[in-house]
């Protein structure tokens, strides 16, 4: 089954998750700004890891409104950019018996004061680097 994902933020946590979700098939765009949109158009998305390297061509935009109602978003902000991230996604919800799914990175009591839609998983992410010589 393919779903379509919108990924806001598209650094470390954001970008990693993304691109996996883009190798498993997924339907998924980006919401970025400034330098990480600009990287995502001109270059693709770049993971690495133990299982190796790959760049992915991926889709990015800074308008969510370019993008259309979505079966789940992926909020991977920081906690400072959650205000203007969760203002600008009334156009990604697509209200259904089921609601919206979105995640948030440790924020959550924050999100979901400001959602009045009915589903928002709660969720944290641990990160370990992997740091490799090249």
């Amino acid at each position: 089954m393919t779903f379509r994902v919108a990924m806001v933020g598209a650094g470390g946590v954001g970008g990693y998750f993304g691109a996996r979700l883009a190798q498993a098939g997924h339907d998924l765009t980006f919401v970025a700004r400034g330098a990480h949109l600009d990287a995502l158009r001109d270059n693709g998305l770049t993971v690495a890891g133990p299982t190796g390297e790959a760049t992915l061509k991926v889709r990015a935009t800074d308008d969510p409104r370019q993008i259309g109602p979505v079966d789940a978003v992926l909020l991977c902000v920081k906690t400072w950019q959650l205000g203007p991230a969760i203002a600008a996604l009334p156009p990604l919800i697509r209200l259904s018996r089921h609601g919206p799914k979105a995640i948030g990175v440790r924020a959550s009591p924050r999100t979901l004061a400001s959602w009045s839609w009915p589903t928002c998983l709660r969720s944290r992410c641990r990160w370990t680097e992997y740091a490799s010589r090249r």
